[in-house]
């Protein structure tokens, strides 16, 4: 029966991974600038944001001090996302995707820094292991230097991805009952350190006047669909799913956006190799998953047993 509970949740989860993947192809779609299209698309989630926490009651003020730090961390997702459709639109979808499954990894090796915690052995050897399948992907495209550029660009995309992901797990510990607020004040994060980075840059004030209609309908789905909905449902379902769960669906999203990239555009049609590289980066990233959360029951089963006996020696 209680299977039976989460089957509606998983589902749920499913169509949300399913958006995250159409992200992915709304980059391509969507000719406007990387960087017009990141503070266009966190600019209207912290409207819409805005106005669904003051519907629903939520405070606004969480302390200076956390206002001025939670606009850093936006400002960490905003670079991210600008790297993000950076990468799409100098490579393609199915090679950016690829790519960004190594932020899993990433945070791997993030972690031990944020959480003070000794790095695990079988995590040093699926980051080499993934090492070897973006080796692959970078070999196979050496006759394209605008693929070997995506690459790289993609790859930042995943290091930033990877540090935001962790800076929002702190965030979740100390601001555990609000966190739309924190998604408001990070997206309005990204708008202003997106604007103060790249407004120096040639061609980004022309960005946002080059709209099409066509673009801001796409760049409007992208923000209240793509990004405001699934905030504030992946919020909901954390109450029927764990966070294990959760990760680890949401890590075969690469390979939602790499089929639909294929169904609807030819030219991402990849050899052979592509193909196998993106096999081994996925399978490091899943099998690193299921690792560490197997190491991580056994050492809470271990601790339970600890206190039990403890608890039995006192009477």
């Amino acid at each position: 029966m209680q299977e039976n509970k989460k089957i509606g949740p998983y589902l749920s989860l499913h169509f949300l991974i399913l958006i995250f993947g159409f992200t992915g192809i709304l980059g391509k779609y969507i000719e406007t600038p990387a960087t017009a299209l990141t503070v266009y698309r966190t600019g209207i989630t912290f409207i819409s944001l805005g106005l669904y926490m003051w519907y629903k009651g939520y405070k606004f003020f969480p302390g200076w001090k956390n206002i001025i730090l939670l606009l850093l961390s936006g400002g960490v997702i905003g670079l991210h996302w600008v790297l993000f459709f950076q990468a799409i639109k100098t490579a393609n979808v199915s090679i950016t995707m690829a790519m960004l499954s190594t932020g899993a990894l990433f945070a791997s090796f993030l972690e031990p820094i944020f959480y003070h915690r000794r790095l695990r052995l079988h995590e040093v050897f699926f980051g080499l292991l993934a090492v070897v399948g973006v080796y692959i992907i970078f070999a196979d495209s050496q006759h394209n230097e605008s693929f070997q550029s995506g690459i790289i660009i993609a790859l930042c995309a995943a290091f930033l991805s990877a540090g935001y992901s962790i800076i929002n797990s702190k965030w979740s510990q100390k601001l555990p009952d609000d966190t739309v607020m924190v998604a408001f004040y990070e997206m309005i994060g990204s708008v202003v350190v997106v604007s103060i980075i790249f407004s120096g840059m040639d061609g980004f004030y022309q960005g946002f006047s080059q709209v099409s209609w066509t673009d801001a309908l796409g760049i409007l789905f992208l923000a209240l669909v793509c990004t405001s909905y699934t905030n504030v449902r992946m919020i909901q379902l954390f109450k029927y799913l764990s966070p294990f769960t959760m990760m680890l669906n949401i890590n075969i999203e690469p390979v939602y956006s790499m089929i639909m990239a294929v169904i609807l555009f030819s030219d991402e049609r990849m050899s052979g190799h592509f193909y196998i590289g993106a096999g081994v980066i996925l399978f490091t990233v899943v099998l690193n998953a299921l690792l560490n959360n197997y190491r991580d029951r056994r050492h809470a089963k271990k601790l339970a047993q600890t206190d039990a006996y403890k608890n039995s020696t006192e009477y």
